[in-house]
């Protein structure tokens, strides 16, 4: 989280860098800004703040990342 390298090569050709554009990859482009939101929150609100982000709007159940799509009820989902 505090690594001086951070965004390094690895990854940038790895994660940050791939898939540009395409939704299914959203979660990839969003690693830098979800250390900040840690570093902000610190873990244990961080957690909470994640598990209501990836909650299914319908039924409440969890959304998966890279389907978007609820475990639960198999509702297509938003994650902002």
């Amino acid at each position: 989280m505090d690594c001086g390298k951070f965004p390094c090569k690895i990854h940038d050709a790895k994660l940050g860098k791939s898939h540009e554009g395409d939704p299914k990859f959203k979660y990839r482009h969003e690693i830098g800004v979800n250390f900040n939101k840690l570093k902000e929150l610190g873990q244990e609100k961080y957690i909470i703040f994640q598990q209501e982000r990836y909650a299914c709007g319908q039924c409440g159940g969890q959304v998966t990342f890279y389907h978007y799509t609820c475990s639960l009820c198999g509702q297509k989902q938003v994650v902002d």
